[in-house]
């Protein structure tokens, strides 16, 4: 494997990068990912990291809601938008 692995090509961040480009403490990042209020969280064993593309999108919206795969906002069972 090789070592020397180019940061900018990974499709994943860190919680704290995340923070940083949100402007937000690491902490309160870690309690929103942890109650699954962080757009983009995946577990990869006992780490948490984000999607790059979420944090993207969400930056670029300036929206927390989620959106479904087609682009569309995502609706509760009760038919209302989820709250963010």
């Amino acid at each position: 494997m090789d070592a020397a692995v180019d940061i900018s090509k990974r499709e994943t961040e860190t919680i704290e990068v995340t923070a940083r480009r949100y402007g937000i403490g690491r902490n309160p990042a870690y309690d929103l990912a942890r109650r699954g209020e962080l757009p983009g969280v995946i577990r990869l064993g006992r780490r948490l990291v984000v999607v790059k593309a979420v944090t993207d999108r969400v930056l670029r919206e300036g929206s927390l809601r989620p959106r479904a795969t087609d682009g569309s906002e995502v609706v509760a069972r009760d038919g209302n938008a989820p709250a963010g």
